[in-house]
């Protein structure tokens, strides 16, 4: 009717978008946090990291941080990382809280990314950005902020050539390379 506003993106007839919605993916990356805080709290105990913040505390001499605490921190990081998703990543293109919220990671196709390709391409990029000091935050705030942007994706997505698809909505047009779980 005239008058009544005009979607902003319209697909052609008989096609439907299986794009994940933004609250999909948040309610995601949030399930992947918690279960990761869950598995790095006896590694912050085991490398001693308690001690060392509350060092930073009013009239306390700061405990350093030496770069090996901070490689053991990240070797731990990434490593458990992988322990919990690698084979979803490997299999299905998902994390844990990605197969919890039924979507999944594919190619701009459609089709399945290699493990080595999302970790290399989606992954590091993302814990580079983090690591910059001083921008570093900043960074993934940007990173995060592009999901507003047509298509629901990621800087990370853009720079790995990966959307996140919704595996409850059916995609117009399967072919025999398109991620199936």
């Amino acid at each position: 009717m005239p008058g009544e506003p005009q979607p902003l993106f319209t697909l052609p007839p008989g096609q439907s978008d299986n794009t994940a919605s933004r609250g999909k993916r948040l309610a995601a990356v949030c399930i992947d946090w918690f279960i990761m805080i869950l598995c790095l709290t006896p590694v912050v105990e085991y490398l001693g990291l308690r001690e060392l913040v509350e060092s930073y505390q009013p009239g306390q001499t700061p405990v350093p941080m030496t770069t090996e605490l901070v490689l053991k921190m990240l070797a731990f990081q990434y490593g458990i990382f992988l322990l919990l998703n690698g084979f979803l990543l490997q299999h299905y293109g998902q994390t844990i809280g990605k197969r919890a919220m039924n979507i999944a990671i594919v190619d701009l196709e459609g089709r399945r990314v290699p493990l080595l390709n999302l970790i290399l391409n989606r992954y590091v990029s993302q814990w580079a950005l983090g690591l910059i000091s001083g921008i570093g935050a900043l960074l993934r705030l940007v990173d995060w902020l592009f999901i507003f942007r047509d298509g629901n994706r990621c800087l990370h997505d853009h720079i790995a050539r990966t959307r996140v698809i919704d595996l409850g909505v059916p995609a117009a047009a399967a072919n025999n390379n398109s991620l199936i779980v």
